[in-house]
């Protein structure tokens, strides 16, 4: 990784890699992670550096369920306003 890098970006792109990884494995879980990460990405550790700890975290915790669970496939639901 470049020397640049902070932990924090570091730590991201380490847990968005796993769900890459994951996501051989786990049918629709590299197209649901490329959404969470994408509708997160505008988030600045300076002003969001708690939050942005949260959703590691989170990510960290997600990760470790789906690979003890055996689950084999994800996927997004969405509601549709009416």
């Amino acid at each position: 990784m470049s020397a640049g890098r902070s932990k924090l970006v570091r730590d991201v792109l380490h847990l968005y890699a796993e769900y890459m990884r994951l996501g051989q494995q786990v049918q629709g879980l590299k197209d649901v992670a490329r959404i969470e990460f994408k509708k997160n990405k505008h988030l600045k550790p300076k002003d969001n550096l708690i939050y942005i700890e949260y959703l590691i975290r989170r990510g960290k915790n997600q990760l470790t369920t789906l690979k003890g669970h055996g689950i084999t496939s994800v996927s997004l639901s969405s509601k549709q306003p009416k």
